[in-house]
């Protein structure tokens, strides 16, 4: 069955409340995680700290990538959701949104930091170019989470780069 794609930013207050929605319905495990959406995700997102490109079909969003300047390292985009809907998947839906985070006004980025848990996401990360610089609990301390880059300008001061 072939299905319709439109690929965007949000454009207004009914776009945000539909990727709201989106983001509860498909948790990624962070603990309280409805509370960071509300009180991080959402603020950042309307505040233009964060920025997000959104897969929808139909008028719902089906996919999503949000990404933002990392607070600490200069020059580093940071990759804090990716997002696609069960039904939807398989249809390289992720590697077109996360390149599409690679394009997206690169003028000051050189890189793109991003962390996974889930060994095929790590694996599929790779197949996207990313290398894995570390493995380290951050939400849990019971979980490993593989903190990935992918260098777009080589800045061999890094300590990402090896």
């Amino acid at each position: 069955m072939a299905v319709d794609f439109t690929i965007r930013s949000i454009d207004d207050t009914r776009d945000l409340k539909r990727l709201r929605a989106f983001i509860i319905t498909q948790a990624l495990r962070y603990p309280r995680h409805e509370e960071w959406i509300d009180k991080v995700c959402i603020p950042e997102l309307e505040s233009g700290w964060k920025s997000a490109i959104v897969a929808w079909s139909d008028g719902k969003v089906i996919g999503d990538a949000i990404y933002q300047p990392h607070k600490q390292l200069p020059r580093t985009r940071e990759l804090k959701n990716l997002r696609i809907n069960p039904a939807y998947r398989r249809r390289d839906l992720a590697h077109f949104l996360i390149r599409q985070v690679e394009e997206e006004d690169n003028a000051g980025f050189d890189r793109i930091l991003l962390d996974a848990q889930q060994p095929d996401v790590v694996q599929w990360l790779r197949f996207c170019g990313y290398r894995t610089v570390a493995n380290m609990p951050l939400y849990d301390p019971n979980v490993v989470d593989t903190i990935m880059v992918k260098e777009f300008k080589p800045d061999y001061s890094s300590p990402f780069h090896l």
